[in-house]
This record gives C-alpha cells, sequence and structure tokens, in this order.
C-alpha cells in the first residue's frame, strides 16, 4: 500500500528571505533539475512589481493561470516556467495558498 505525504505547510511557519517574510513548503513530488531533486521550496511575499500583469482576483481564487505566472517571481530556488507547468498539482495547490497568505491583513489571522 502506498502512503501519501502531506504537505508541509502552515500560515504559522513564516521566515525571513531575502528581506522579505516566505512560506515553506515540502512539495509531494519532487521537482527535477537536471540531477537536483527539490524536494522543498520557499514562497517569498511578493512585492507590487512582482505582481505586475497579475490579476489579483485571479491569485484569490487559486486560478492555475495566474499562480504559475507568478511562482517563477517568487521561489526560492527560482522555478523556471516548465518546472512549474510540470509539477504536482496538489504541491501548486499548496504554492497558491501560501502566496494567499501573503494577500491576508494580518489582524484577519487573529
Amino acid at each position: 500500500m502506498n502512503e501519501t505525504t502531506t504537505p508541509d505547510f502552515t500560515l504559522e511557519a513564516e521566515q525571513i528571505v531575502n528581506g522579505r517574510p516566505a512560506r515553506s513548503i515540502t512539495l509531494q513530488e519532487p521537482v527535477k533539475r537536471g540531477e537536483q531533486l527539490i524536494e522543498k521550496l520557499m514562497i517569498r511575499k511578493p512585492q507590487s512589481g512582482e505582481l505586475r500583469g497579475v490579476n489579483l482576483s485571479d491569485i484569490l481564487n487559486a486560478n492555475t493561470d495566474a499562480i504559475m505566472q507568478l511562482l517563477p517571481r517568487v521561489t526560492v530556488p527560482t522555478m523556471v516556467k516548465h518546472e512549474v507547468e510540470a509539477m504536482d498539482p496538489a504541491d501548486l495547490l499548496m504554492c497558491g495558498m501560501a502566496l494567499v497568505s501573503f494577500f491576508v491583513p494580518k489582524a484577519a489571522l487573529k
């Protein structure tokens, strides 16, 4: 019987990456980059310039195209377009949830 792992994601798991808040995501399906396997991503809080051309309501509604457009701009290590397009759908959704969490006012999280 195959065991499924639950992605490691909590709103409280905020860290600072490159001077900005970030959320850690452990991927269910690692992304292969050459010989390297990317098993964990940091999603940084987007700056306004990184949101250029992205409809915020699409991010909040978990629109796949909007999430895939924004992820290469805010991931550490930096994911490229074809890597994002090859991600497991559950991992893409978890990354989208991390993005959405940055748009929630801190007062609403209490």
